[in-house]
């Protein structure tokens, strides 16, 4: 049997809806809200906004992760992307002048993430793999000349950014060999 993704994500008010209108009732969605005095946490909290309390045991039970309810991960990532994009970065005077070039910089930012940097939390031995790697979709560490030269299905060679991006657009998709 298949389970639902688990979402989680702070109390802001915009994540409810747009997460209903993009997953519906597929998934389990929890917020954690933190009350804040003084510039300290002094209680955290649960809401459980789509799904039932049983598919969220669930979904825990399952993650590899944490066995209980957190943002620490999404905002680990959020921090990343921000390091690495002068565009997100807080207080800088870059700016993306077209959303087409934010979103390809984002790409090649995610490609780059998944595909050619290695992890240390996805150390094992002295192998440290990439999250692509963990996952199956390659055998070792890319380089962007072989991501910029991959052979893409039927349709021959074509620049591909993402593995995500080529299986969004309908794409089949070749394992990437060593």
């Amino acid at each position: 049997m298949g389970s639902l993704p688990l979402i989680t994500s702070d109390g802001m008010k915009f994540y409810g809806p747009a997460i209903q209108l993009t997953f519906g009732v597929a998934c389990v969605h929890a917020q954690v809200i933190k009350k804040i005095k003084k510039n300290r946490v002094v209680k955290v909290g649960t809401k459980l906004l789509i799904g039932s309390e049983w598919r969220l045991e669930d979904a825990l039970e399952e993650s590899e992760d944490s066995t209980k309810l957190n943002t620490a991960f999404i905002e680990r990532l959020n921090l990343t992307i921000r390091q690495g994009s002068a565009y997100l970065n807080r207080r800088s005077p870059c700016h993306a002048r077209k959303k087409r070039a934010l979103d390809d910089h984002l790409e090649l930012l995610r490609c780059h993430y998944n595909f050619c940097r290695p992890h240390s939390s996805l150390k094992f031995g002295k192998v440290v793999r990439t999250p692509a790697m963990q996952a199956g979709l390659a055998t070792r560490q890319l380089s962007f000349r072989d991501i910029f030269t991959a052979q893409v299905g039927p349709v021959g060679f074509v620049l591909v950014l993402s593995h995500t991006r080529a299986y969004q657009e309908g794409m089949e998709i070749t394992k990437w060999a060593a």
